[in-house]
């Protein structure tokens, strides 16, 4: 589904993320409510919307925000590639979501926010540190707080075509109750992809970073909880 070669620049990052949702929208003939196509799906439009941002100047920071863009999306990318090398060897996060593809039963705004649990609270969080590692920073430098915390304008911006989308996937024979509360769910995303609290963990990693054994645990901790988190996301009748 993906290459071998790891992405180094926005561009290529697209170019790796319209690959796997190429495959996963004709994985077993799901198309668009294959579950990693879901969240690949909305993964995309925002990565796309960055980089359209790169070119109007919005970021002061722009060498901190491709790095940490590519660094994020090379956990994403790895996790699908563990998965299908052996699905024992991915991350929980990751595995929730990628176990559970293919059920029908579960519509696919529910993928797409479980996505965003394992992104955003699982991967983030570690690819803030790698990303200042890669450029030779520290960590919330200059800044950095201020153009990350830019992307939620992106977030904000993007949320009303991301939830058309979702919505013309939900089929008809839904309860409308659940339409409901899967709107609901739409509208709090923008909270949950505040980001703010895998900024702090982030914090929290840095100043163990040089602590091997305790940033093992701390990723092993982490993942456990998110796993929980996307069980519950994904939880259907």
């Amino acid at each position: 589904m993906i290459t071998s070669k790891e992405p180094t620049t926005i561009p290529e990052v697209i170019a790796s993320l319209d690959a796997v949702q190429a495959q996963a929208v004709v994985a077993d003939g799901r198309g668009a409510r294959d579950g990693l196509a879901c969240f690949n799906y909305l993964y995309r439009s925002i990565t796309g919307e960055v980089l359209d941002k790169l070119k109007t100047n919005l970021f002061v920071d722009e060498h901190f925000l491709v790095a940490l863009d590519v660094e994020f999306a090379k956990r994403y990318l790895n996790a699908i590639a563990l998965y299908q090398a052996d699905p024992a060897s991915a991350p929980r996060s990751w595995r929730v979501l990628l176990d559970r593809r293919a059920n029908a039963d579960i519509a696919p705004l529910q993928f797409a926010i479980a996505g965003v649990n394992a992104h955003v609270n699982f991967d983030l969080p570690l690819a803030l540190v790698a990303a200042c590692e890669a450029i030779g920073s520290t960590l919330g430098a200059d800044t950095q707080r201020a153009d990350y915390q830019r992307i939620n304008e992106i977030f904000a911006d993007q949320m009303a075509s991301l939830r058309h989308h979702f919505e013309d996937l939900i089929e008809r024979s839904l309860d409308q109750s659940a339409i409901k509360t899967l709107n609901n769910d739409m509208d709090d995303l923008v909270v949950v992809l505040s980001r703010d609290a895998a900024w702090h963990r982030a914090e929290v990693l840095w100043s163990v970073r040089d602590q091997a054994a305790v940033m093992h645990d701390h990723e092993q901790a982490t993942d456990i909880l998110v796993s929980l988190a996307g069980r519950a996301l994904l939880a259907h009748p």
